[in-house]
């Protein structure tokens, strides 16, 4: 399966347990623009985050609110996984991701370049 707006988009279908994630919240309709420096204060950031799981994965956390859909806004988190929320750094979100069956999309490369994944 791949998805198509301007540029090709292999997806991986995966089933994945609840979790938690820390980390950085973009509110907008401007990911193109806005995305690769959330990356890259949360990076600059990732530091302060406790209870990081080890992982070589971060995840960028996408959801639109039914509300929200008409102008094209939505909820983005640059995140990595955590085994607790009971420390939030300041400035930071902390969030639980249900369990479910998602499209996980794998960047590699420059942030700057993150809007081509």
């Amino acid at each position: 399966m791949s998805l198509e707006g301007g540029i090709r988009m292999e997806p991986k279908i995966v089933h994945k347990e609840a979790f938690k994630v820390v980390g950085l919240k973009y509110w907008g309709n401007d990911p193109a623009n806005n995305c690769p420096k959330l990356w890259r204060d949360f990076m600059e950031r990732y530091s302060e985050i406790e209870n990081v799981i080890p992982s070589q994965e971060h995840y960028g956390i996408m959801c639109t609110r039914e509300e929200d859909f008409v102008d094209g806004k939505f909820d983005y988190i640059a995140s990595a996984e955590v085994s607790s929320l009971d420390k939030i750094p300041v400035g930071m979100v902390g969030a639980e991701i249900p369990e479910a069956t998602y499209a996980a999309f794998t960047h590699k490369g420059k942030l700057d370049s993150l809007q081509d994944t």
